[in-house]
């Protein structure tokens, strides 16, 4: 968990270069993932030889097809607006303790006690840019793909009430509230959706764009 703010701080630290890792032809690469590898997808705890990533393969399969779909739904209803792009998936524990360390606060959750934790990762953040490439921490584009995230199975961290997270999004797990401590135990999440069904295919191909820090706008980040 990161939060807007969190996020700002992320990627006002982080080298573009580092964090270039495009993704090409996510459409196919999606299609290869056979109903076999969706049904026998397992995780657990990552270690710190993984490095840390925001790359969509080093999510669940689950979580990839709905990843898509999340962002092929907003592309559909929000042509114009900033475009969402995947900011981390996986999350060594090494990271999670760093990141626990830092003050002020960015996340509450100490190794092992995130979903970002596991891999594959069940669970992703995201970010926005503009057309011009500068990123967009307008609350309000968190809230638009937000409110999408039911109608992929997902839960999005900015509807809980104790802690809003708006870049994040885990499985929804029909409505019940999927927790590390499932995740530890090897619980699998309720998939109450097709994770292959066509209109899960059809994603654009921002998910994966490079971080540009140039021109970064700050716009009124939610004080989290």
């Amino acid at each position: 968990m990161r939060g807007i703010e969190g996020a700002v701080k992320f990627l006002e630290g982080a080298k573009p270069e580092s964090l270039d890792d495009p993704i090409a032809n996510l459409d196919d690469q999606l299609r290869k993932i056979s109903e076999q590898q969706f049904m026998m997808a397992t995780f657990t705890l990552g270690t710190n030889e993984t490095p840390s990533s925001r790359n969509l393969s080093d999510l669940h399969p689950q979580m990839q097809a709905r990843c898509l779909a999340l962002f092929a739904a907003y592309e559909e209803k929000y042509p114009a607006a900033s475009k969402p792009f995947l900011t981390q998936t996986y999350r060594n524990p090494a990271d999670q303790d760093t990141d626990f360390a830092k003050v002020p606060k960015v996340t509450n959750a100490r190794a092992g006690e995130s979903l970002h934790n596991y891999y594959p990762a069940l669970a992703f953040d995201v970010a926005f840019k503009k057309a011009d490439g500068g990123l967009d921490w307008d609350p309000g584009l968190f809230d638009h793909l937000g409110c999408l995230a039911p109608s992929v199975d997902l839960n999005w961290g900015g509807s809980w009430h104790s802690f809003h997270d708006k870049p994040h999004f885990q499985p929804a797990n029909g409505n019940v509230m999927y927790s590390w401590e499932n995740a530890r135990d090897g619980v699998e999440p309720v998939w109450t959706q097709e994770a292959g069904a066509p209109s899960m295919v059809n994603a654009p191909s921002m998910v994966n764009e490079p971080i540009v820090n140039n021109g970064v706008d700050h716009g009124n980040p939610a004080a989290i």
